[in-house]
């Protein structure tokens, strides 16, 4: 982010972040088995709505710009919100995270965390028509799971094969697909309608969760995902504090430095915006 650009201080030069028994009774299985692809209909019948919903963003005036959030309003409240549940939840398991986890260890942790996001980033350059660096997504697994303890130790890099992580969102974005307007989410943070449902669509197609846990696969995706959420938020506890004492404005220059990371969306060597 261009601190400057943003223009709420000077000095911050960083960037923010059931299995159940069946029993013996064949009637109740069959019913049990009846239900379950009644549930799996209902679910499959959301993705439809998705992309209705993703469509409607294709024509929304994009270009990633700092004005453009015209739920302000209903963005503000939110972003009150949000801050709230960080000061009294993110920062103090955040803070206890960064005094318990060696920072070894927590390397490692986003190491495997980075490493887990292989498949969506290979499937993303494959359906993007970017087949060398979906090749190069691969090498780095197979030798990150060969020799670098699933990940753990990120001895790809080291070779050279060096790749960040490609959300969904972002293959909509090399598709020529606007982002739409700004949305602050509860919880989740700043982001917009495009990498919104490319959120939506990495959980519901969460290859891990289908392959290694499928009778709690929503389980394991949260559990995931607020382990990711404090590794992040660890990492930026005295920048963000900060930014947030020199912004007159806190709200506007999280805004304009959240559009100076997403405007380059398209470009490969522009990491995913930390939320």
């Amino acid at each position: 982010c261009d601190w400057e650009y943003c223009g709420r201080g000077s000095g911050v030069e960083h960037n923010l972040a059931k299995v159940g028994a069946e029993g013996s009774n064949p009637f109740a299985r069959s019913m049990r088995k009846a239900e379950g692809h009644k549930s799996w209909g209902i679910s499959f019948l959301r993705i439809p709505v998705f992309f209705v919903f993703f469509l409607m963003v294709g024509c929304v005036q994009d270009p990633a710009d700092e004005a453009n959030d015209p739920l302000e309003p209903i963005n503000q409240g939110i972003f009150q919100f949000n801050l709230l549940f960080d000061d009294y939840i993110l920062v103090p398991f955040s803070t206890l995270y960064n005094f318990l986890v060696p920072s070894p260890l927590a390397k490692g942790v986003k190491n495997f965390l980075n490493f887990l996001t292989i498949p969506i980033s290979m499937t993303v350059c494959l359906l993007t028509g970017e087949g060398e660096r979906a090749a190069q997504f691969l090498m780095r697994g197979v030798v990150n799971l060969s020799f670098g303890f699933f990940g753990f130790i990120d001895v790809a890099t080291e070779m050279g094969l060096s790749a960040e992580p490609i959300t969904i969102g972002q293959g909509f974005g090399k598709l020529g697909i606007g982002t739409g307007p700004y949305l602050m989410l509860p919880f989740l943070g700043p982001s917009n309608p495009r990498d919104f449902l490319g959120d939506c669509l990495e959980a519901f197609f969460d290859p891990y969760g289908r392959l290694f846990i499928p009778n709690a696969r929503k389980e394991g995706y949260l559990v995931r995902q607020g382990v990711r959420i404090i590794s992040i938020r660890a990492g930026v506890l005295e920048v963000e504090r900060d930014i947030r004492d020199q912004s007159p404005d806190y709200y506007e220059t999280f805004r304009c430095m959240y559009w100076q990371k997403a405007k380059g969306v398209t470009d490969e060597d522009t990491p995913t915006p930390e939320r």
